[in-house]
């Protein structure tokens, strides 16, 4: 009969602890319950936890313990201590402590931070074309400031830039620094080997196959005899990228010639997109239900960065179809042509409409996020299906209009904003010395403001306002051309076009003057899933004299969304405040894309 005693347990237990270090060794598949950070007191714990790739688990996300990532999220902590002057800062030891029963360990780090280290001097060797206090305004290091290792490296990158925009690109910096652990200080020096300011001697461009080689010298912003200029080269490369013509470019000088060092070479390779495209397209909303879309895309037309392309598409509530010209270049790289015509078929809540004409369109880009577009529209425009509308003064007729809009979009993506202003000016006149049946002015404002606050939390507001001045009778002013509120993009505790005047059958009837403001606040949870909380409020009035803030519509939500770089969907659930007699809680949207 076996007897056991205090020491058969501990030894037990350390034979389980070594099976458990085994079985971690082994790749066996460990949750990491807790990461315990010992001796920080100069970094912050979040500063710390935000570096490690290695995280702790969730009830909603298991994190699996890796030996080598959980090592190098070890090297990440030095480096971010060394990034703040604590260059001596190390890691004393680690300890994982295992929970067999759970399959989970315990990580633990302790750390020794030291000193912080300051700059104390800083110096420039063998400079000849620019003196040291010049080299100096150009790099982040400064005496007295907390030496940074990352940042030191980056300056000695600042000066080989600063150098090249002279035409020094030859140029090599050796930067070195010398600690003085008395001190806790550094001093800091950049050895510099300017050679000779080199200009371009000819321009070589390879990998076309379709596009004549005139579109793309047009586009270089440097030419032979100029003395290289690494802002042009870069400037020139974003510019042929922007065309969307090609896969890559790559701008980079060419061999050096023995016989003269003071020219070189530039040397242009492009790879070409393929000339055609098919894109299929399918989605989901609540309002269009199912939708399609089938384009076909004819890029560099007849060698050049003209772009031609055919557009189908249909929903439950719209069909169309467009074809489309492009001139990317329309006499410069700021200026562009457009020319459509389509054929378009909607079902509004109470009417149909059908849609033919066209559209030239004229934009200049005055800065990198601004453009001011100017724009003709023709089309003809049949109404059937007219429910609830009273005194419609006509159900056809054609709408010839000037559209006038200033643009600026400094959003940093389209799909899932995360930073920017978006703000758009519409001016659009119809009718008058244009003919038509319709005479009007109408004025939008759309504007969209988004601030980061943490690496997961964005807030998000927007505001959109709008007025039209008929000429003639309310009636005169055409549905499709009337301002609406509720629904996906609009107030979302109510249905597609559900604020706003109505008739006595309760038909839309829709107004001359828009008012909606939506604030969002949007959470990343997990990986791409997020959480969005946001309030709505607005009307639309049939008359001027009718504007008042007690009419305005209130509802607050919560919603789901998918968010990434390239496709966000997301569900989101309206509810309606001073909920009226006969309306419904509020309602749920489901659409691709954000709501603002």
């Amino acid at each position: 009969m076996l007897v056991f005693n205090h020491r058969h347990f501990f030894l037990i237990a350390f034979i389980a602890y070594l099976l458990g270090l085994h079985a971690l060794g082994a790749g066996a598949d460990w949750r990491i319950n807790k990461i315990i950070i010992v001796g920080n007191t100069r970094l912050n714990e979040a500063a710390i936890r935000n570096v490690l790739l290695t995280k702790e688990s969730r009830w909603y996300a298991k994190q699996r313990y890796t030996p080598q990532l959980f090592q190098d999220d070890l090297d990440a902590i030095i480096a971010l201590y060394h990034n703040f002057g604590h260059i001596d800062a190390r890691i004393l030891t680690t300890h994982v402590r295992p929970d067999s029963a759970k399959r989970s360990v315990d990580l633990f780090i302790f750390i020794f931070e030291g000193e912080t280290y300051k700059i104390e001097s800083l110096a420039f060797l063998d400079n000849q074309k620019y003196s040291s206090n010049a080299l100096a305004s150009k790099i982040k290091s400064k005496p007295g400031k907390a030496f940074s290792k990352q940042q030191f490296e980056k300056d000695a990158e600042m000066l080989l830039r600063f150098y090249a925009l002279s035409g020094y690109i030859n140029t090599q910096i050796e930067p070195s620094w010398i600690e003085n652990d008395t001190t806790r200080q550094v001093s800091l020096t950049f050895a510099i080997s300017e050679g000779k300011q080199v200009s371009i001697n000819s321009i070589h461009i390879t990998g076309l196959k379709k596009l004549q080689p005139h579109v793309i010298e047009r586009i270089c912003r440097f030419k032979s005899g100029e003395l290289f200029n690494i802002n042009k080269i870069e400037k020139t490369r974003q510019s042929i990228m922007s065309l969307g013509l090609f896969r890559d470019v790559i701008i980079k000088p060419g061999p050096p010639d023995s016989t003269c060092l003071e020219k070189r070479d530039i040397i242009i390779v492009l790879s070409e997109k393929e000339n055609g495209e098919i894109n299929l397209g399918v989605g989901f909303g609540s309002e269009d239900q199912l939708r399609g879309s089938l384009e076909i895309l004819q890029n560099s037309f007849m060698g050049t960065i003209k772009q031609a392309g055919l557009k189908a598409k249909a929903s439950f509530i719209h069909q169309g179809i467009e074809c489309s010209y492009t001139d990317k270049w329309f006499f410069s790289n700021k200026n562009r042509f457009d020319a459509n015509l389509f054929l378009f078929r909607t079902v509004e809540p109470n009417y149909t409409i059908a849609q033919a004409g066209g559209r030239l369109v004229f934009g200049h880009q005055f800065a990198k996020s601004t453009q001011l577009t100017f724009a003709y529209k023709y089309q003809d425009v049949k109404l059937s299906n007219i429910e609830g509308v009273p005194r419609l003064s006509r159900s056809k007729g054609s709408l010839r209009s000037l559209l006038f809009n200033l643009v600026h979009d400094s959003r940093d993506n389209l799909f899932s904003t995360t930073k920017g202003i978006y703000s758009n000016l519409e001016f659009q006149s119809a009718g008058g010395f244009l003919q038509g049946s319709n005479t009007f002015i109408k004025l939008q404002l759309d504007q969209r403001v988004y601030l980061p606050v943490t690496k997961k939390l964005v807030i998000a507001a927007a505001l959109k306002n709008g007025m039209i001045k008929n000429f003639g009778d309310f009636s005169d002013v055409p549905l499709y051309e009337r301002f609406y509120a509720g629904g996906v993009g609009s107030i979302r505790g109510f249905k597609k076009r559900e604020v706003g005047p109505h008739s006595t059958t309760g038909a839309p009837t829709g107004g001359v003057y828009l008012f909606i403001s939506t604030l969002e606040f949007r959470y990343l949870v997990y990986r791409n899933w997020g959480g969005i909380l946001f309030g709505d409020a607005g009307n639309v009035w049939q008359d001027y004299s009718l504007i008042h803030s007690k009419d305005l519509r209130y509802c607050y939500g919560v919603g789901l969304g998918y968010l990434s770089r390239f496709v966000t969907a997301r569900i989101d659930f309206g509810f309606k405040l001073h909920q009226r007699t006969n309306e419904s809680w509020g309602e749920v949207h489901f659409t691709l894309g954000q709501s603002i």
